[in-house]
């Protein structure tokens, strides 16, 4: 087993979690990619929920 430190751990939480899944919604979706910064804050609340 390895364990991870927290930064990492962090990082990818946002980059694969958060902002993966906005950004690939929106393009899907058809909307504007401008959007993300306004959708990143939900995104977060969601997944720690």
């Amino acid at each position: 087993m390895i364990v991870f430190p927290k930064d990492d751990l962090a990082y990818h939480f946002y980059l694969l979690d958060i902002r993966g899944t906005i950004c690939a919604a929106l393009k899907v979706f058809g909307e504007d990619p401008q959007k993300y910064d306004t959708l990143k804050p939900l995104g977060l609340a969601a997944r720690i929920y």
